[in-house]
């Protein structure tokens, strides 16, 4: 029978249409067929009601399943056993399948193996919100972040589960690239801060080798110095914790097509993704540590090669494809750091090469003061005593000869003054401990002594040593109203510890003397620390450390590019 409203071809002898539920047939015989012979007037009420209702539920939920196919958002419902029953437009077009093909296949089969849907149903419960990954038909993961609810039936019983996703995947990548810039630019920092720092290379070497492993998820990460030839190079500097890797002193060969070979030759970044069919006795040594793949970048100082680092690891670890552009960040890094400990090195071994200069100088001015002008002055006071013993003792020439003889004994103290004050003579005659009981005879105020220099040490520092003493005294005497100063000298094996320390009415200021900061400018030269400590009422100490070893071993190697000439 066709129905009126809707034209809905209905089969079997309904007395309302399948479709929309119109009544079908002659209204006469509707409505007593309708009625029965126990139906009454408020049964059809409700059943018109009943109706009525029945078509909204149906009209709502044609509206829900047509807002559910139109949004970019992933919709699926599923029954208790994890089969598909309901999917919309989105999912098949992110997916690769169509709706046939999905509809009645099983969820986690098909998507996501490690889907627990089915699990959570058999416990009557679904999390609300999780993300979890999607494969796509092509293999593609992407990333869903979805919101579940139960389905009940009229009874309450669960039937099955719908969700809505959303696909961030393109979000969390984002997310996780501004994760990586984020540990990138810090690493960098942290290197930046050791290779702008003072501390041993090897140290440097070691800390770069670890930030670069860890920031690209390396196994092991080495830095190597490139020798003069072309084929080989030596371990400097490593990290490997709990991985086999080659110490720090190893020499290698560069026989075949490694990263670090790659980079050798062609003064540019490389990677290698699979050693195995590597040839090569290197690369044999590489396989027999247990890397898989390994990316390395060179470290160019001056625009020439100095060397490369190289981060290794396994396929469990693979490494990302911007690996060498992030490693050669560190490279150029280290690049700076060694082009500036050049620098460093060359700026102390120029100022030391001054100071020794200077103290030459001195030494030559004391010389040519006491073998010269000295002598001649001291040859005039002969001749002087000489004329005046020819003389009448009482006469008015007399008178003059003796004005003569000590006006000239005044110059010639004063000059011996003039020449201990630009070089000590007892300094280059006898050493610091004559040099520094000789400044302890004259100082008017008592001074203890306690000089252990059981070994020799460099003029420079000798030098150096002796004029912090002096200083240090005179501003005692003259501005501290002390009563007693301690004079120290030790050595170790590396250094000269000097210290002078009164108990005077100290609040010394540094910054409003030359001596000192001229002082300062000596013992920096020689790569050496000047400290003055001096609380008000409490004293002052003024304290030098000088390095021996890099004092005598200045003069002998500049280094040029990093290492030693």
């Amino acid at each position: 029978m066709i129905c009126a409203t809707c034209g809905h071809e209905n089969l079997e002898p309904n007395r309302f249409c399948g479709e929309c539920g119109t009544p079908l047939g002659d209204p006469a015989q509707r409505a007593a067929a309708e009625r029965g012979p126990n139906r009454t007037a408020g049964d059809e009420r409700l059943e018109v009601e009943l109706r009525a209702l029945t078509q909204e539920a149906n009209a709502s939920e044609r509206r829900l399943l047509d807002v559910l196919e139109g949004v970019q958002l992933v919709a699926v419902s599923t029954a208790l056993d994890g089969r598909i029953r309901f999917c919309n437009r989105y999912l098949c077009e992110l997916s690769g399948w169509s709706r046939e093909e999905l509809l009645g296949r099983v969820w986690a089969e098909t998507f996501n193996d490690r889907s627990t849907i089915v699990e959570q149903l058999a416990t009557g419960s679904v999390a609300d919100h999780e993300e979890a990954p999607l494969r796509t038909r092509s293999g593609e993961i992407r990333e869903i972040s979805w919101s579940t609810t139960l389905d009940r039936d009229a009874d309450g019983t669960i039937t099955g589960a719908t969700g809505i996703g959303q696909d961030v995947t393109e979000r969390n990548r984002a997310a996780a690239d501004l994760r990586r810039l984020a540990q990138q630019q810090a690493a960098l920092r942290r290197v930046a801060t050791c290779v702008a720092s003072e501390i041993d290379s090897s140290s440097v070497f070691d800390i770069v080798a670890e930030e670069v492993a860890r920031l690209l998820a390396g196994r092991s990460a080495n830095v190597i110095r490139f020798e003069p030839e072309a084929s080989t190079g030596t371990m400097v500097g490593g990290w490997s914790p709990g991985f086999r890797s080659l110490p720090a002193g190893s020499r290698v060969t560069f026989d075949g097509p490694t990263a670090v070979g790659q980079v050798r030759r062609h003064n540019r970044a490389a990677r290698v993704d699979d050693y195995s069919n590597v040839a090569g006795e290197f690369a044999a040594v590489i396989r027999n540590l247990g890397i898989e793949a390994s990316v390395a970048a060179p470290i160019r100082v001056g625009g020439e090669p100095w060397g490369a680092i190289v981060v290794s690891t396994t396929r469990d670890a693979p490494l990302t494809s911007d690996s060498e552009a992030r490693i050669e960040e560190f490279a150029e890094l280290v690049a700076l750091g060694l082009a500036s400990a050049a620098v460093r090195a060359e700026l102390a071994a120029s100022r030391a090469r001054i100071v020794a200069a200077g103290d030459a100088e001195r030494r030559r001015l004391e010389r040519n003061l006491h073998d010269g002008a000295q002598q001649q002055l001291v040859s005039l006071s002969l001749a002087l005593r000489m004329a005046r013993s020819t003389v009448e003792p009482t006469s008015e020439t007399a008178a003059m000869l003796d004005a003569a003889s000590d006006q000239l004994m005044q110059a010639l103290a004063e000059l011996r003054e003039l020449a201990r004050g630009i070089h000590p003579a007892i300094l280059t005659d006898q050493g610091l401990r004559a040099a520094v009981e000789a400044l302890a005879r004259r100082c008017p105020v008592p001074v203890e002594l306690s000089i252990d220099q059981p070994q020799e040490i460099p003029s420079q520092v000798e030098a150096a040593s002796y004029y912090v003493i002096s200083e240090a005294l005179t501003n005692a005497a003259k501005y501290a109203n002390a009563e007693t100063v301690r004079v120290s000298v030790r050595r170790n094996d590396d250094h000269v510890h000097v210290e002078v320390a009164d108990d005077g009415r100290g609040g010394a200021d540094r910054t409003l003397g030359s001596g000192l900061n001229g002082l300062a400018d000596r013992v920096s030269a020689l790569g050496g620390h000047l400290r003055v400590v001096s609380p008000a009422g409490r004293g002052t100490t003024v304290s030098a450390e000088l390095p021996i070893a890099e004092t005598l071993n200045r003069d002998a190697s500049t280094p040029v590019d990093g290492r030693p000439g």
